[in-house]
């Protein structure tokens, strides 16, 4: 079978580095992880980047930071993965769907922006889809002009770009995931990036309990410091020095990875009998996912199947999932519709050879 997704990892290098972190007798929170953290800001070329356990912490840790006021809307997408919104609904806050570019399936800022002028809204959600970023120029002067904070879900888009910038460079609040069909994966992990010194000490506090000094911050060589203070509820959330060492070798192969990525979706545009999204030159996708749309889509995925070709769907529209059919739906979400209707994510692992590469073209164009 021809995986939809299917994880690189350096697999020798992490074997090693993971027996050397054994012989330490620490996995837990630890020096791996602050290493880890440290080389990834590097690496975005933001100040601070705290890792935590899922991309879903980090999102509910980024809405949780914003302290705003029970039912506060929260600008949103419907097109994604229910972590996104549940995360707003963690916080006892109000999600407004927002519908998307057609072909895109990223927050279509012109909607956000009349959205924004007639109403009381107190946060915006984005979602890079598939690692293709939003407008983010547009985003972020609706930000400054309504002194509104952006949230950027950026699950699929270690490695993208925005004008020349990586992802999570910016202003904003970003939050990555580590999972294990993501570009960098190790196992299961998040991150959230900021600029912001006050917010990264207080993700800091916020991922362990609420405590204010980690357990390997609080060990010395001539013993163990037990005090500490907690002023504020935490929740264990944080990274471990076992996904933490993994992560830090697989880094070593996502600028490749995503360079075969971008070759097998370039096969995928110039090849495939299908509407294909058009992308700005501005931004450089990692191609987590790169939607092609066809009518008869089930039928589709069912030639795939039967020719040995996994394939899949990304995503049912949040709004239509019965905890969120209350809420509000901006442009009736009809371009988010049909793209949930008409989408067929391809395999786009970068283990895939060229050879299987123009098969699933060919079946798929049969």
């Amino acid at each position: 079978m021809i995986p939809l997704f299917k994880p690189v990892y350096n697999t020798e290098k992490i074997l090693a580095e993971l027996r050397s972190v054994f012989d330490t007798g620490w996995t837990g929170l630890g020096g791996k992880t602050a290493e880890f953290e440290k080389v990834i800001a590097d690496y975005i070329g933001a100040r601070y980047c705290v890792s935590l356990n899922s991309c879903t912490s980090a999102l509910h840790l980024a809405v949780k930071s914003l302290k705003l006021s029970p039912g506060s809307k929260v600008l949103t997408t419907p097109l994604t993965f229910v972590s996104t919104n549940h995360a707003i609904l963690y916080e006892g806050l109000t999600p407004v769907f927002c519908d998307v570019e057609k072909t895109t399936g990223v927050i279509d800022p012109m909607l956000v922006f009349d959205y924004c002028v007639k109403n009381s809204v107190s946060a915006i959600m984005v979602v890079h889809y598939g690692g293709y970023s939003c407008d983010m120029d547009s985003i972020n002067s609706i930000r400054d002009t309504n002194e509104i904070p952006v949230i950027e879900d950026c699950a699929h888009a270690f490695g993208s770009k925005y004008q020349g910038k990586y992802i999570g460079s910016g202003n904003n609040i970003y939050c990555f995931s580590f999972q294990a069909v993501k570009n960098l994966s190790m196992g299961d992990g998040g991150a959230l990036v900021t600029n912001d010194e006050s917010l990264n000490t207080e993700i800091r506090k916020l991922r362990w309990m609420g405590i204010d000094r980690s357990s390997f911050d609080r060990s010395t060589s001539s013993g163990y410091a037990w005090e500490y203070t907690i002023d504020r509820l935490g929740y264990k959330y944080y990274m471990n020095d076992i996904s933490a060492t993994i992560g830090l070798c697989n880094l070593e192969l996502v600028a490749s990875q995503n360079a075969r990525r971008k070759q097998i979706a370039d096969y995928y545009r110039d090849n495939l009998k299908a509407e294909l999204p058009i992308y700005s030159n501005d931004r450089e996708s990692s191609y987590h996912i790169y939607p092609v749309f066809t009518k008869n889509r089930n039928e589709k995925m069912v030639q795939l199947n039967s020719n040995g070709i996994l394939c899949g769907m990304h995503y049912a529209l949040n709004c239509d999932f019965n905890i969120y059919k209350e809420y509000e739906r901006i442009n009736d979400c009809k371009n988010a519709r049909w793209f949930a209707d008409h989408e067929i994510t391809l395999p786009m692992s970068p283990t895939l050879t060229d050879s299987e590469v123009e098969k699933v073209v060919e079946v798929f164009n049969k």
